[in-house]
């Protein structure tokens, strides 16, 4: 079959609407920034997004099991040989650029024909792809709202109607009092920082006691594909809270891009159907009448992820089925803490690696849909990654990645282009070889062995442990919570990767920091 061949798929069972999500007429925003990177930053505080999505008192359970490991190494030795090159690096957004940057940094990215935007908690970067710092501004002001606080910043650039998209959560429905809220911003130009229609969108017919969290953003050829989990409070300060399941909306671009209103319908995934999941939507990179959202549930020794399909985005017809399983081996989430070379017996000093959820956009083209989130595999985290076929559903090859046999593996995503090629990127620490985290990139082609992806040379290192991002929701260094890869869609077969890493400086535990590095497989 060839990679632009698209069957009939199985959809599974239809989903019916449980809501809608709207907005009015955006208002034309022309942001001005608020200056360059600060020599020192200012550290915000700890705001708890981008929840487990399972009990607390479970997930902490289940970190300790995952840590304690155990069994054979089950890792695949890194392949002694990479295709892929790194032809540039350079540093990112740093925390405290605004006076209330958040942590963790929640690391993405749009590449556009010759810009990059950032959006970090709680800031909007902008930059040349040579590294030149143009614009940063902090994401009130870019917004035009000076009261509320937000973040898990998404951002896509369309390069089809060279629009830049940013998707932003708004924090202050923590409190379970007011509609859960989103923001949504569309470029008028393919000037990153130019003009913005900045939609304030609701999330109507869900009960005010809800919030968003962990909002992702993909795109297809006629809408904007965006997902959130949804949490309800249970006490009137939200103090206690509790996972209700995922939601998966598409908005037409052709109202957005004009600065048009919108009302669409809003599909609940039930945890009956799908337990403890988070839904990944698709960048898809043709005209595929089918977007593939994704799922990998939060279990042990999961033997499957799941598939949902939304056909007839951004008309009123739109539909949205599943879920159908997909068979993969086996795998253990959540994956243990990563050790520092100073954790010794202190957890508070180990870094949180999420739950294993599927952390950003898929990619598809025709049938087939790349992947990676973290596992737990003999006591460490260990990323797999995917390419699936959604006709058949089946997986056409996955493979383990990693540093070395000792390290921590964690926070990874994937990018893949029409001819088959890959890059990954990912954080790792390895503290019995003296190493803190790492900016790691991984790359292949269509003729790389199956389920192998070639570790690449480091992008950058971290001279330091991070001691000052400890969140006690989850008992220990906040990191992540996603990274991003990209294509670049000037230069066909060239990627971009952005990650964290901590910051050197005066202050150098105090804060995080990210990089950005061009990659051709």
């Amino acid at each position: 079959m060839s990679r632009q061949t698209l069957a009939e798929v199985s959809d599974g069972p239809a989903i019916a609407p449980s809501g809608e999500a709207f907005s009015l007429r955006a208002k034309l925003v022309q942001p001005s920034q608020n200056g360059p990177l600060v020599a020192q930053p200012l550290r915000g505080p700890a705001h708890p997004v981008n929840l487990p999505t399972m009990p607390l008192d479970e997930y902490r359970a289940a970190k300790a099991a995952a840590s304690s490991g155990g069994g054979p190494e089950l890792r695949a030795r890194p392949a002694a040989h990479c295709k892929g090159v790194l032809t540039l690096s350079f540093t990112g957004a740093v925390e405290g650029e605004s006076t209330d940057s958040l942590y963790p940094p929640d690391v993405d990215a749009a590449v556009g024909r010759s810009q990059i935007l950032q959006p970090t908690n709680s800031n909007i970067d902008v930059w040349s792809k040579r590294g030149a710092h143009l614009y940063s501004i902090d994401d009130n002001s870019f917004l035009g709202n000076s009261r509320d606080t937000f973040g898990d910043g998404r951002a896509v650039f369309d390069s089809t109607y060279n629009r830049w998209v940013v998707l932003l959560s708004d924090f202050s429905t923590l409190t379970g009092t007011g509609q859960p809220l989103y923001y949504l911003a569309v470029s008028q130009t393919s000037d990153a920082t130019g003009a913005y229609f900045i939609f304030s969108d609701n999330l109507g017919k869900l009960p005010p006691n809800e919030f968003i969290d962990f909002t992702q953003l993909g795109l297809d050829q006629n809408a904007l594909l965006i997902t959130a989990n949804m949490f309800r409070c249970t006490t009137s300060s939200c103090a206690d809270f509790f996972l209700v399941g995922p939601i998966v909306f598409a908005v037409p671009k052709a109202r957005v891009y004009n600065g048009l209103s919108y009302s669409v319908p809003i599909f609940s995934v039930s945890l009956s159907n799908c337990p403890l999941c988070t839904l990944a939507p698709p960048f898809v990179e043709d005209n595929n009448g089918r977007d593939f959202f994704m799922a990998a549930p939060i279990d042990s020794g999961v033997t499957a992820v799941k598939k949902f399909t939304m056909a007839q985005s951004g008309q009123s017809n739109v539909t949205f089925a599943g879920p159908v399983n997909i068979p993969v081996a086996p795998y253990s989430v959540p994956p243990p803490n990563a050790n520092q070379t100073c954790t010794g017996s202190n957890p508070e000093l180990q870094i949180e690696t999420l739950d294993g959820r599927f952390e950003n956009r898929s990619y598809q083209y025709g049938a087939l849909l790349w992947q990676t989130h973290p596992t737990s595999q003999a006591g460490r985290s260990v990323p797999i990654f995917y390419e699936f076929n959604t006709t058949t559903n089946q997986v056409v090859q996955q493979g383990k990645f990693s540093l070395s046999n000792t390290s921590f593996d964690f926070n990874p995503h994937i990018a893949s282009n029409a001819s088959g090629s890959a890059v990954v990127t990912w954080t790792a620490t390895d503290p019995a070889n003296g190493k803190n985290a790492l900016v790691l990139f991984g790359a292949r082609t269509s003729a790389t062995a199956p389920g192998t992806m070639p570790v690449g040379p480091i992008i950058a290192g971290s001279t330091t442990c991070l001691i000052d991002n400890f969140d006690s929701g989850f008992d220990s260094q906040r990191w992540g919570d996603y990274s991003a890869a990209n294509l670049d869609p000037a230069l066909p077969g060239t990627f971009w990767v952005t990650n964290e890493k901590i910051a050197g400086g005066a202050t150098p535990t105090d804060h995080w920091s990210t990089e950005f590095g061009e990659i051709k497989p």
